[in-house]
């Protein structure tokens, strides 16, 4: 059929230097992957955690509205804290 790909098996001799350097390169790619992924997990249980410290600050300040003032001082502390936390990361792991 016109067009379609047809699997050769043709073995092509490749310098060892170049079979080192695609090697290195592979595993290169791995890890950037990997702290790719390390750093998108990371944050992402970071914003889970923050939405929760929200949650919980929203039903503590409908038991006690007195205290909204406080509780948003220590949601917006821990929220920071966090952040702060995930930059530090992101900035050890990515260099």
């Amino acid at each position: 059929m016109s067009g379609e790909l047809i699997r050769r098996n043709v073995s092509v001799a490749v310098p060892r230097g170049t079979q080192r350097a695609l090697g290195t390169i592979v595993n290169e790619t791995r890890l950037e992957h990997a702290v790719t992924r390390a750093i998108s997990a990371a944050g992402q249980q970071a914003m889970f955690d923050i939405a929760e410290t929200k949650r919980v600050q929203r039903e503590l300040e409908h038991m006690n509205p007195d205290a909204a003032g406080d509780l948003a001082l220590i949601a917006s502390t821990v929220s920071m804290a966090i952040a702060r936390s995930i930059q530090r990361f992101g900035s050890e792991l990515g260099g």
